[in-house]
């Protein structure tokens, strides 16, 4: 298991923080659930390896998540993603196009445990390739 240490942290105008990490996807599934082919109700289930954007092989934790189809016009849908970072979790929702490559999108922190237990605020998620994502965190209440 890798040793897990301290994301990037950097101060946004005094109030909250601003953790911006690169998403290194290692699992991605697509799951056909329903009629056969691409239908509303298949899910893509996804995990990996969180780093600092700076430095691509210091992993600082991992992340989660899942997505299901819920607009086959758009490729879009519901999306869930937790961070597990030194310190607690931070929970991201909201919905996403390009289902399973994803498109730039900003999404709601929910919430979170440990340090991040107040987290609030918006989470940026950028496709670098299919499998880099670049993740900005903007916490506000942390």
């Amino acid at each position: 298991t890798p040793q897990t240490e301290k994301p990037e942290k950097q101060s946004s105008s005094g109030k909250g923080r601003t953790l911006r990490l690169e998403a290194h996807l290692l699992v991605g599934e697509e799951l056909d659930l329903g009629a056969p082919g691409r239908s509303v109700g298949d899910q893509f289930v996804f995990s990996g390896n969180l780093s600092k954007t700076r430095d691509p092989d210091r992993v600082v934790g991992r992340f989660s998540g899942f997505c299901v189809i819920a607009d086959l016009e758009r490729n879009a849908g519901p999306c869930t993603l937790t961070a597990v970072l030194d310190g607690g979790q931070i929970s991201v929702q909201g919905e996403q196009r390009g289902i399973p490559t994803p498109a730039r999108v900003s999404n709601a922190i929910t919430g979170g445990t440990g340090t991040f237990r107040a987290a609030r605020g918006e989470m940026t998620l950028e496709a670098r390739t299919a499998a880099t994502w670049s993740l900005t965190f903007h916490l506000t209440g942390h």
